[in-house]
């Protein structure tokens, strides 16, 4: 019964599981829609969380994918200024944004629409590995050249998304909630345009929708707990300022922002050395005054591939 696949009834069956381990307080990790379960189990259960991670954060409110397209616009601009501050990136790809607009032109001769192909290369942000493709898929595609474009990425945590639980919550968390008009005119104003926020309120005509809770959109009120928040600076879906504003509303929240990161950390160098460390060290003291985070500044992007 898909109407029991969403985020309340989710929570529930956690504190099940807690309950049934013998648990008193627990430690919560979430990433992306991870970060709506963590926060709407913080608000169910005030008392029961001891720490959270939260990565990639996205409030309840932020109700994907209706603002999927002005957070990808934001994160090229970030990825057109980057490539140009990049000596090697700039000298080999030196009118990259004259390219994008050439690419998107070409790109029914690929068997694209605009949109699909826009909808690609927001897909290859995610992650800083894939993000270093991206200005030589533009370059490639000008020429029209589609190939890197359709080369298949190496698979990460993001790829495998369940979809039918995707849909089951987001047609009844997000499009049952949200404002359509106003995200749909928002997103046809950036290059990215409204063809995901349109493609996935179609596919919520034939999904079954979740119950989802009177109180969702809320932020816990009473949660203690202590809250690590950390976001990618070049992150396409969930900008940083998210879990700024999310950070300023919890009484024991630190936010972490990874200089060159995106939704996913993936190919960022100090992965092993900084981050995983940083995170254990935080659930290890629950001290977010306590925690260094200064080795972030070493964790580098890969290079832009130029071939």
């Amino acid at each position: 019964d898909l109407r029991f696949y969403g985020t309340a009834d989710a929570v529930e069956d956690m504190d099940d599981v807690r309950r049934a381990l013998g648990y008193d307080k627990i430690d919560l990790f979430g990433l992306s829609y991870g970060t709506t379960v963590a926060l709407n189990y913080m608000k169910r259960f005030p008392t029961n969380v001891r720490a959270a991670v939260l990565m990639g954060v996205a409030p309840p409110d932020a109700m994907p994918p209706s603002r999927h397209a002005t957070a990808a616009a934001r994160a090229l601009d970030l990825l057109l200024a980057d490539c140009a501050a990049d000596e090697r990136c700039r000298k080999t790809f030196p009118r990259l944004r004259r390219h994008l607009n050439q690419a998107r032109a070409k790109a029914a001769l690929a068997g694209f629409t605009d949109e699909t192909f826009m909808e690609r290369l927001r897909g290859l942000m995610y992650a800083p590995s894939s993000r270093a493709r991206l200005p030589l898929v533009i370059h490639k595609a000008a020429l029209g050249d589609f190939q890197p474009l359709l080369a298949k990425a190496p698979e990460t945590g993001a790829s495998m998304i369940a979809d039918g639980m995707f849909l089951a919550v987001t047609c009844g968390e997000s499009f049952a909630l949200m404002d359509y008009a106003k995200a749909r005119s928002a997103a046809l104003s950036t290059p990215f345009g409204d063809y995901r926020v349109r493609r996935q309120h179609d596919a919520c005509k034939d999904w079954t929708r979740v119950r989802s809770a009177k109180d969702h959109l809320q932020l816990p009120k009473e949660s203690t707990a202590a809250v690590l928040l950390i976001s990618g600076a070049m992150d396409p879906v969930t900008p940083p300022e998210w879990a700024e504003a999310l950070a300023r509303q919890l009484p024991r929240a630190r936010h972490v922002v990874l200089p060159k990161g995106g939704h996913i950390p993936d190919g960022l160098a100090g992965l092993d050395t900084c981050l995983d460390p940083l995170m254990i060290a935080f659930l290890d003291h629950a001290d977010p005054k306590k925690l260094d985070a200064s080795c972030i500044e070493t964790m580098t992007a890969p290079v832009y591939s130029t071939e």
